[in-house]
């Protein structure tokens, strides 16, 4: 059994997704016709990490709301609908790249990386004493699938 702590397996998760935004941005420059699919595997991962946190991370950590990591969960909910808004407005520009779609990209990259910095340091921490062993075995699980389900491009996994 994976003994590997949570707060471990969703910051190797921000690391695996930040790899995916990297691959979609050589993949636009490189063969644009795949730009598409290759944002969608990136943002079909953040969303699996995105629902794994709302749905596992989120609502244990609120259930002792004296923690300081339980104060920061309505914003980083809300920083998540921010997020599905730019996924949305990229998704909808990547097959023509432009100024638009540069801008957008970088919008969505500053509020994904101040959140992802938010999280490491203000939520992450205290999740492997705030986790039930169920709900830890539950997030791994969750996040190992979406490694599995990894999309492919040409053949080589993303």
């Amino acid at each position: 059994m994976d003994e590997t702590p949570p707060e471990i397996v969703l910051t190797e998760d921000h690391e695996r997704i930040d790899a995916l935004w990297e691959e979609y941005l050589e993949v636009r420059q490189t063969k644009p016709s795949l730009a598409k699919e290759a944002f969608s595997a990136y943002r079909s991962a953040l969303e699996n990490h995105m629902r794994c946190e709302e749905e596992h991370v989120f609502p244990a950590v609120e259930r002792n709301p004296i923690e300081k990591a339980a104060q920061e969960v309505p914003t980083l909910i809300e920083e998540h609908v921010t997020i599905r808004e730019h996924l949305s407005e990229v998704f909808g520009l990547c097959t023509s790249p432009g100024l638009d779609l540069t801008q957008c990209e970088r919008h969505l990259f500053e509020v994904l990386h101040e959140h992802n910095a938010r999280e490491e340091m203000a939520v992450y921490p205290d999740i492997d004493r705030l986790l039930d062993p169920k709900q830890i075995a539950l997030v791994r699980n969750r996040l190992q699938q979406t490694k599995k389900r990894s999309v492919s491009v040409e053949g080589a996994e993303i």
